[in-house]
């Protein structure tokens, strides 16, 4: 959209394509940029600030509030010092902020709620000096729509302007006209933060992310849609090894060292837990056994071997890829009709652990050891030393394959299926077990959703698989992270 001259190309028309922003003469070198609703800032290699758009409320900065559809720089004779030179800027929804090299934040623009944190609601056009940090050396800082947060060189973080949403951290919606600092973050230095509408993410000197704030869509990235007053750790972020945090109004990225899939692994699968919105039906492979098997995406194997030269593993490496292995397929589809003919939802889900029992060998006194001896013969037979088999050469396979196999068969036929690996996981309330199931230490086993109450039932395909295990006495809390969260168990 380019009313309000936003675009910076001397005009107020919407562009489908990007289109190049000629700037003023000067040899500029623009290195980095931030938007506003209607207005946008750029600052520039010599430690200039361009500004653009609308310029209703004074968020351009120019001593008059007008709009320009082209950039102009910020005219350093309105301040003390005219020979500032700009760190960084920041846009807000309708208001600017920027940090001198110096470490002293400036803010102008739209003021109503004290989103420029000088301690009144007035507006005002110019560059204003934030005096209640006179004497602080600023070494970041972040504008959200109507807020200010910025870390100081104690390793404080402050922050100020409106908190309908708890957005400032400070464990209330009280306003604050001028920078508080965020008890809850004493001790934690933040090396990057970043605000959105009405919330915040931040990045500590450990590889810790810290949220607060708005949380409707789900933007704090802790699994549900609760605010949050104060900050809060989100677990297993650490893990991600992330490198840059960015908000929009309502939603967060992040920027991790890994790729996708090696970060879906390292923070995900690696927990044993493949939950009911993840379809297993592409492409997996499972590595490791016993309770130390570890479900991972096929693309997670095969990059590993790119990058390093042998297999992620030194035990057999089992590939389940429907897609490419007619064998599997043909597995699959046949459980599925045999299991699909019958009309009882739970009746239905009782012969698919049937069939998955039989498909991988059936009973065996020492399935385990049997498994390992079958498994070895397999792969002196197939005469692969990448130790890579696919998962419809199991024969005689133990709880990790059949869990796997039952997986596969409840997504072709859209019956929600949890997979669950090794020690079963602990009720957030009670702190005991959630589930009981034998032998779960060193145990795979699923959990499936069936009939019209939505009850679910643990289904173990290698002990008694005729049987099927009501879940019952578990907390609310730990069933809906079953059913519905996306992999990651607390």
């Amino acid at each position: 959209m380019g009313n309000s001259g936003r675009l910076g190309l001397g005009h107020f028309k919407s562009l489908p394509n990007p289109q190049k922003v000629t700037l003023p003469e000067g040899g500029h070198h623009v290195v980095s940029v931030s938007a506003g609703f209607y207005h946008s800032l750029a600052l520039t290699r010599d430690k200039q600030i361009l500004a653009w758009g609308s310029g209703d409320t004074g968020q351009l900065g120019q001593g008059e509030y007008q709009t320009s559809s082209v950039p102009l720089l910020l005219d350093l004779s309105q301040l003390d010092n005219k020979s500032v030179q700009w760190a960084s800027v920041a846009a807000g929804e309708y208001h600017s902020g920027a940090l001198t090299v110096q470490g002293k934040l400036f803010t102008w623009g739209m003021n109503n709620a004290g989103q420029l944190g000088l301690g009144h609601t007035e507006r005002t056009c110019r560059p204003t000096a934030v005096g209640s940090l006179t004497g602080k050396k600023v070494l970041r800082f972040a504008l959200g729509a109507t807020f200010g947060v910025c870390v100081i060189d104690n390793s404080e973080t402050l922050s100020w302007g409106l908190n309908l949403n708890g957005q400032l951290g400070h464990g209330d919606t009280s306003d604050r006209l001028e920078p508080s600092v965020i008890v809850q973050l004493r001790g934690v230095m933040l090396k990057l933060v970043a605000c959105g509408g009405r919330h915040c993410a931040s990045l500590d000197e450990n590889g810790r992310m810290w949220v607060w704030g708005s949380n409707t869509a789900g933007q704090l990235c802790l699994g549900d849609s609760e605010d949050r007053r104060s900050p809060v750790m989100v677990q297993g972020s650490a893990d991600l090894v992330l490198g840059h945090i960015s908000c929009g109004y309502s939603h967060t990225l992040l920027l991790s060292e890994y790729e996708a899939s090696e970060v879906q692994s390292r923070s995900f699968y690696t927990t044993g837990i493949i939950t009911m919105n993840d379809p297993a039906v592409e492409r997996l492979c499972i590595y490791g056994s016993e309770g130390g098997a570890k479900y991972q995406p096929l693309s997670v194997l095969r990059q590993f071997y790119n990058k390093h030269g042998f297999p992620m593993s030194a035990e057999p490496v089992f590939i389940a890829d429907p897609v490419s292995d007619r064998r599997l397929l043909d597995m699959i589809l046949r459980v599925q009709a045999i299991a699909g003919a019958i009309e009882d939802v739970v009746e239905r889900v009782r012969m698919v652990a049937v069939c998955c029992y039989y498909e991988m060998g059936g009973a065996h006194a020492d399935l385990v050891t049997a498994c390992r001896r079958h498994v070895s013969n397999l792969l002196e037979r197939l005469d692969d030393r990448s130790g890579v088999i696919p998962l419809a050469a199991v024969r005689l396979g133990d709880s990790r394959h059949r869990a796997l196999l039952c997986k596969l068969v409840c997504d072709r036929m859209n019956l929600p299926c949890c997979l669950l690996r090794g020690s079963v996981p602990l009720d957030p309330v009670t702190g005991e077990p959630s589930i009981q199931v034998q032998d779960a230490a060193t145990h795979h086993w699923n959990v499936v959703r069936a009939g019209e109450t939505g009850a679910c039932y643990i289904v173990d395909c290698c002990v008694a698989p005729s049987r099927l295990s009501l879940v019952e006495g578990v907390s609310p809390d730990l069933l809906a992270t079953l059913l519905t969260s996306d992999k990651d168990l607390p």
